[in-house]
């Protein structure tokens, strides 16, 4: 409430009151309130505008209102007039975003509705907003102008239409993203001694489409996969293994029924996908890097052979005799470009670090935690094994009495870079899942190493004693892949 919508009487009485203020007489809020009727907190906010509009001998500066007269910031200015008042208004589909001045209070959504020229009948307020700011205005005539200071609102509001239109989201034709790789600066690798790995578990980058917006929602949790990246960089390894997984691909299942919300999304989920993958080389420019093709990358090989097998294996024309099949993830994702290697198709790849230790995708998952560590030392392999498919941090050892002494042989999880919880696709809300990424030690020449489960919670780890807190970096990459990326996050 502002002093322009109090009633006569009770306009009134505050000018009788402030008169007797400016003459030294005290008088307290409640006083006044009682008096007029109106709540002690608005009286409060008149003694302000009273304030602003009265001189010290009490004297009006702005004469009270008279029914249908102006209002003081309405008199026509007789100097150069200052910023109008701005409006913005966007629409996207179902939803609309507004932002306008208005030179008085909103008190309910329909003052606000009328205030901004919106139609009730066709759109719903979801939430408003309205900031206050004082602009000063001369009032008066030419022989007697007064500069007072007046508020004006600045509304801003969510809205969402009453009847849903039916939107039809352009689905643009599958493309190839082009990312420029900077190197970060590093100091060379260590060419004797301890070798240095670090493994990134399945990230499933993937997305669920919203009808009504457009906006694509990620499977894999950005935070996490900066802290893959931070890690890189701080542990400046020999070495990178992507254990398979990077990809969702839920449209390309046939094994479960797939909710509509996930189709005409592998386009977003290459470029994501690749620029994921510039990155991990621009922080390990020197180091030797591996993915190996979990179950899911899997996905698109088996489409092609149940659907379209006349595109199995098939070469690009005009290119060179070793140039990758069209349909490879070397190709889809540009490894080639980025010197990262791909392995055999799963289940069948593996990278050896040494002769005693393995990384592998897994084909295996227990049901509970702890289950698949201690099922693969039961298997009585004489060497160490990391893998991912199964989003759990754990690590279990085993020691073998070999002739020559103890052997230590260890089985290790590194979790996974799935928004936990998130829209994944899934039969559980609730997946025993933990985000992770593993550091691995090794003496390429003997058993001796290190095998660090590095536990990720709530996108933040400590590694080597230091907190890595990750970041989305959602703009980041827009601004790389400029004119390819745009879909929205969802809000």
């Amino acid at each position: 409430m502002i002093l322009d919508d109090l009633t006569p009487n009770q306009r009134a009485v505050f000018d009788s009151y402030w008169k007797g203020m400016a003459k030294g007489q005290e008088w307290g809020q409640s006083d006044i309130a009682k008096d007029t009727g109106i709540k002690k907190g608005t009286v409060g906010s008149c003694l302000k505008m009273l304030r602003r509009t009265y001189d010290e001998s009490g004297k009006p500066l702005v004469p009270p209102r008279k029914p249908g007269a102006n209002r003081p910031d309405q008199t026509t200015p007789t100097s150069k007039p200052g910023p109008q008042p701005e409006r913005s208004y966007s629409e996207d589909g179902n939803t609309a975003q507004l932002a306008t001045v208005i030179d008085r209070e909103p008190r309910s959504l329909d003052d606000l509705l009328q205030a901004c020229n919106i139609d009730p009948e066709e759109w719903h307020v979801e939430s408003w907003t309205a900031n206050v700011w004082e602009v000063g205005a001369k009032v008066g005539d030419s022989d007697s102008q007064q500069l007072v200071a007046m508020p004006l609102y600045q509304v801003k509001a969510k809205l969402v239409r009453k009847v849903a239109r039916a939107i039809v989201t352009e689905i643009p034709p599958l493309q190839p993203a082009h990312i420029n790789v900077k190197p970060h600066k590093t100091k060379p690798l260590e060419a004797e001694g301890m070798r240095r790995c670090v493994v990134v578990p399945d990230i499933h980058v993937g997305f669920a489409r919203d009808f009504g917006s457009g906006a694509h929602s990620p499977f894999h949790d950005r935070r996490v996969v900066d802290v893959y990246l931070q890690t890189i960089r701080q542990v400046r390894p020999h070495r990178v293994v992507i254990l398979g997984d990077l990809l969702d691909l839920p449209d390309f299942s046939d094994k479960y029924l797939c909710s509509p919300e996930f189709y005409h999304t592998f386009q977003p989920t290459l470029y994501e996908a690749g620029w994921i993958l510039s990155q991990i080389r621009a922080a390990a420019p020197e180091a030797e890097i591996d993915f190996l093709p979990g179950n899911h990358d899997d996905r698109i090989r088996k489409a092609v052979i149940s659907h379209t097998m006349s595109l199995y294996k098939i070469r690009p024309a005009n290119q060179p005799p070793d140039a990758p099949e069209v349909l490879s993830l070397t190709n889809l994702l540009g490894l080639h470009r980025l010197k990262i290697t791909e392995h055999e198709d799963y289940p069948k790849g593996k990278v050896w670090l040494n002769r005693w230790l393995a990384l592998r995708h897994g084909n295996e998952v227990g049901a509970k935690s702890g289950s698949t560590t201690g099922k693969t030392l039961a298997e009585g392999k004489a060497h160490s094994e990391g893998y991912g498919h199964i989003h759990r941090v754990e690590s279990a050892t085993r020691t073998s009495h070999e002739f020559d002494g103890p052997a230590y042989y260890t089985a290790a999880s590194f979790g996974c870079g799935v928004l936990i919880p998130g829209p994944i696709p899934g039969n559980s809300p609730t997946h025993n899942w933990q985000n992770g990424v593993g550091v691995i030690y090794y003496d390429p020449d003997s058993p001796f190493r290190s095998i660090d489960t590095v536990h990720i919670q709530d996108g933040r780890c400590v590694l080597h004693g230091s907190i890595l807190e990750g970041q989305d970096y959602t703009e980041r990459m827009a601004e790389d892949l400029r004119k390819h990326w745009n879909y929205g996050e969802a809000a």
